[in-house]
């Protein structure tokens, strides 16, 4: 199963993470934000975050050297640069994408969620194919109502249209998305 390209949907691609830049009085830290797909129980998917680098950056210089403290703030300003080209990567990228990134942030969380569930081959497929988010969101509707339905037998209720559907996190978001509840 592709995403795009050469990717999987088990991660993004390395261009697509997401980095956030922390400051305290003597260092600045670059962290990196990553989603992670749940293998516990609660099926909670959460965003991973880890410190990609730790730069020096104090407000006063020490001692009559200033080699070692102009070396690091080189570092940082090299490094900010490099994330601001990051950062403009990125909303290019999301602009594409049906003029609201955000929509396609939604996409690509739903697909990995939908990854885990076995009616998922041919939403992505679907989605790989077209890449139109309507259809993508046919094709969900069409899984998640096969989905409720199996559920359903195995319970042994008649009726699918009755059966409790849970809100999932994505849904709250997303309207045409629902989760049937474990």
């Amino acid at each position: 199963m592709q995403w795009s390209g050469s990717h999987s949907l088990d991660g993004l691609p390395q261009y697509m993470i997401v980095f956030g830049i922390v400051f305290d009085a003597d260092y600045l830290y670059i962290v990196a934000h990553f989603p992670q797909l749940s293998i516990s129980r609660d099926r909670v998917d959460k965003y991973i975050s880890t410190v990609v680098d730790k730069l020096p950056f104090r407000a006063s210089l020490p001692g009559p050297t200033y080699v070692e403290a102009a070396v690091g703030r080189l570092r940082v300003a090299i490094a900010l640069l490099v994330l601001r080209n990051h950062a403009s990567r990125l909303v290019k990228l999301w602009e594409h994408q049906e003029g609201f990134w955000y929509k396609w942030i939604i996409n690509v969380e739903l697909m990995m969620r939908l990854v885990r569930t076995t009616v998922t081959v041919t939403v992505i497929a679907a989605w790989a194919v077209t890449r139109t988010r309507t259809r993508v969101m046919e094709v969900v509707k069409m899984a998640e109502v096969e989905t409720v339905k199996k559920t359903c037998k195995k319970i042994n209720r008649k009726d699918p249209e009755k059966q409790p559907i849970m809100e999932s996190p994505i849904s709250k978001r997303c309207p045409c998305s629902i989760y049937v509840g474990p």
